[in-house]
């Protein structure tokens, strides 16, 4: 199932409450990740220019559990580096720790 999350990151509302365009991306939830939020995927609508560790703070707003969680964001299947700009249709998936075989 997915669920449509409309979240505009702190500091990034014009004035007058206005938003740059916004774009849409999914976000699969891996591991604890999937049993804290209780589903595999769901869509952010996130403003133009939104870097990933951007979406990371917003994903870390929505559990206290995912605010302590210590997680990565993969971006299309693969790691991205610091800064890299989100894009429309994108999609992220929030990697916890994993351990053993």
């Amino acid at each position: 199932m997915t669920v449509l999350l409309p979240i505009i990151p702190n500091g990034l509302w014009k004035s007058g409450g206005e938003t740059d365009e916004t774009m849409h991306i999914t976000v699969k939830c891996f591991a604890e990740a999937r049993d804290v939020l209780a589903r595999d995927e769901f869509c952010m609508d996130v403003p133009e220019g939104t870097t990933v560790e951007v979406v990371a703070e917003e994903i870390r707003r929505l559990s206290s559990q995912l605010a302590d969680m210590p997680f990565v964001l993969s971006v299309n299947m693969e790691y991205p580096p610091e800064g890299t700009l989100v894009k429309e249709g994108d999609e992220l998936a929030i990697i916890p720790p994993v351990s053993g075989w």
